[in-house]
């Protein structure tokens, strides 16, 4: 008669002063474990975190950069459309006869004023300007920033050669600092057109 024993391996035990240790490692993670987990979330958090402010600081310097432009830009639109010999002409040869420019006075209301906006011709005259922005926050609400800015004028004669030609090479130089914070610094920028005697309309 054939007998057939079947054959199953004990469990190992463990005794001595293993045995604990062995039955903590089985039911759970080890106080190393768990502090490496809360340090590498720590780290993770704070990656996520800077990620985020700086975002935000970029996008809010981007704000700043092309406000700036756009001030510069609009000095020289309306340059543009004044009078070569009237204004242009007259500021460029007599510093002291300003160029008569106009800008709006901010409101968080929306009942913004026009107003006389006078520019100075010369290489060591600073026309300087506070600028006003008005940015949304997280939560909707508008707030008002103050950005410094310094413009400063200069002029080209283009009347040259044999063939007189009456413009100029009008340069607006602009620096405008970023408004109090960490890394608060200026910065600049330049608009450049050319004014000539033929009227733009």
């Amino acid at each position: 008669m054939l007998m057939i024993r079947s054959y199953q391996p004990a469990s190992p035990r463990i005794s001595g002063p293993n045995r604990r240790c062995g039955f903590l490692m089985r039911r759970g993670m080890s106080l190393v474990e768990v502090l490496v987990a809360t340090v590498l979330f720590g780290l993770l958090a704070m990656v996520t975190t800077n990620s985020v402010l700086m975002s935000r600081r970029l996008a809010e310097t981007n704000i700043y950069m092309v406000t700036a432009n756009d001030i510069a830009q609009g000095y020289a639109e309306q340059m543009m459309a004044m009078d070569f010999e009237v204004d242009i002409k007259k500021s460029v040869e007599d510093h002291k006869v300003p160029l008569s420019l106009r800008a709006v006075t901010p409101s968080l209301a929306n009942n913004s004023t026009t107003v006389d906006d006078l520019l100075y011709f010369g290489d060591d005259v600073t026309n300087s300007r506070d600028i006003v922005i008005d940015l949304r926050g997280e939560d909707g609400d508008l707030r008002q920033v103050v950005m410094p800015m310094r413009f400063t004028l200069s002029a080209r004669d283009l009347n040259t050669g044999s063939k007189p030609y009456q413009a100029y090479e009008i340069r607006i130089n602009y620096e405008y600092k970023t408004p109090a914070g960490r890394g608060s610094k200026w910065l600049d920028g330049s608009v450049c057109v050319v004014k000539s005697v033929i009227p733009i309309y």
